[in-house]
C-alpha cells in the first residue's frame, strides 16, 4: 500500500475534525458521487488515491498555512493488521474541550508528556515528542524496527502507560486522550 494524501476537514455543524484520503477521480466523470450515488471512496472500483508528495510533507512540517490547509494526517494501521509505529495523544478531550480545538488549558499536560518520554527512555525506547497543531498538547511517537501486529503494539502501549506511571510516581495520565492505532 502506498501513502495516499489525506486532507483535513472540519464539520461545520459539530466542529469535528477528521482526515480523509484524496482520490484523483473525485467528482470527475467516472466518480459515482457526481451522479448522486452514495458510495464510500474506499468501496469505489474506480478509486485512484492521490499520492503523497515530498513537497506536501515539507509543507506540513513547516506549518505555515494559518488555515491548516497544509496539515496532513497519517493512520498507522497497514492492510494486514500490522503497524510500524505507535502514537500517544495528549490533547485532553474533556467536556466542552472541542470549543478549544480539543486543546489542554494550562501547562500541566507538559508534565505528563515529559513523564511518558521518561517512561520510554527508562525502557530503552527513544521516543519522538511532537507539539500538537494547537500548541497546547503533544503526541509521543514510538517507532518499531519492523511491522508488528496492531494488537501487540496496543498491549505494549497500555503496559507503558499503566506500569510506567508507577515507575515515575504518577497516579494517572489525566491529559492522555488516545493511542493510535485505535
Amino acid at each position: 500500500m502506498r501513502a495516499a494524501e489525506l486532507k483535513r476537514t472540519v464539520k461545520k455543524s459539530t466542529g469535528e475534525v477528521g482526515y480523509f484520503p484524496q482520490c484523483n477521480h473525485f467528482w470527475k466523470e467516472c466518480c459515482p458521487r457526481k451522479y448522486g450515488k452514495k458510495i464510500r471512496c474506499t468501496d469505489c472500483p474506480d478509486r485512484d488515491w492521490t499520492k503523497l508528495k515530498i513537497a506536501q510533507i515539507k509543507s506540513h512540517l513547516a506549518g505555515k498555512d494559518p488555515y491548516g490547509n497544509d496539515v496532513i494526517g497519517v493512520y498507522p494501521l497497514l492492510p494486514n493488521g500490522t503497524c510500524r509505529f505507535l502514537a500517544f495523544d495528549f490533547d485532553n478531550h474533556e467536556k466542552d474541550a472541542e470549543k478549544n480545538d480539543f486543546a489542554n488549558n494550562g501547562e500541566t499536560w507538559m508534565e505528563e508528556v515529559e513523564a511518558m518520554r521518561l517512561i520510554c527512555e527508562l525502557n530503552g525506547i527513544d521516543p519522538l515528542v511532537e507539539r500538537s497543531r494547537s500548541g497546547r498538547g503533544a503526541h509521543v511517537w514510538i517507532f518499531f524496527d519492523k511491522a508488528v501486529s496492531a494488537s501487540t503494539a496496543r498491549k505494549f502501549g497500555n503496559a507503558l502507560l499503566e506500569r510506567g506511571a508507577e515507575t515515575v510516581n504518577l497516579k494517572s495520565f489525566q491529559y492522555y486522550d488516545r493511542m493510535l492505532p485505535a
